[in-house]
């Protein structure tokens, strides 16, 4: 099970590998051909203010991912919050156990010693 979950990742990883190299590839030629067919500054700048629009549409997605992203994080934090209130709730209740076992064995040391002593004087 441990092998299938490995190859998942590897999975994931090869595709967005994949998926990088492609980009980065559609980039290239987009910029080379931007370069031979739009001759000419003017018809550059024509060309890319066709995009304007995407632009600002992009701009805003950006600004709702950011959002959510603060949101999701600060839910974690209050979960996180919460896990750690518990923590600190059980060790509380761990270091009260172990108050209670180390009395009882003292106590149980002391009689074991008491009653040793008891037989030593009861022999002489």
């Amino acid at each position: 099970m441990g092998d299938s979950s490995e190859d998942v990742d590897k999975k994931k990883e090869i595709n967005a590998t994949t998926i990088a190299i492609w980009a980065t590839v559609f980039v290239f030629v987009f910029w080379i051909l931007n370069l031979i067919l739009l001759k000419g500054l003017e018809n550059r700048g024509t060309f890319g203010d066709m995009f304007g629009g995407l632009n600002a549409l992009f701009s805003g997605l950006a600004f709702v991912g950011l959002i959510s992203a603060i949101l999701l994080q600060r839910q974690d934090l209050l979960l996180q919050s919460k896990i750690l209130e518990s923590t600190r709730k059980e060790l509380t209740g761990q270091r009260e156990e172990q108050k209670n076992k180390m009395n009882l064995l003292l106590n149980r040391s002391l009689k074991i010693h008491f009653l040793g002593y008891c037989e030593f004087i009861m022999i002489l």
